[in-house]
C-alpha cells in the first residue's frame, strides 16, 4: 500500500501473480475441483510470480525517477 499525501489517496498493488495462462475456470471444474474452496495444496494453485512485477509496477509509478529498478533491488541486497 502506499498514501499519496499529495491527493490523499491510498493505492493497493497485488503482487501475488497470476494463474497459468491455459488455465480456465472450465478446467478446473472438469477436474471435479470446487472452485469455491479452492485447495491451496492443488498444483493449479500455483501461480507465476507477481512480486518483481509488482515492485517494477511501484517503482514506475511511484518513484523518484532518480534511481533505476536495478539500483533498488541492489540496494535490497545490500550490494550498494
Amino acid at each position: 500500500m502506499y498514501y499519496e499525501a499529495k491527493t490523499g489517496n491510498v493505492h493497493a498493488i497485488n503482487g501475488s501473480g497470476k494463474s497459468a495462462a491455459a488455465l480456465t475456470l472450465d478446467e478446473i471444474r472438469a477436474r471435479g475441483i470446487d472452485t469455491e474452496r479452492f485447495p491451496f495444496d492443488s498444483p493449479l494453485a500455483i501461480t507465476v510470480p507477481g512480486t518483481v512485477g509488482a515492485w517494477d509496477k511501484i517503482h514506475g509509478q511511484w518513484g523518484s525517477g532518480r534511481v533505476d529498478l536495478s539500483q533498488v533491488l541492489q540496494a535490497s541486497l545490500g550490494r550498494q
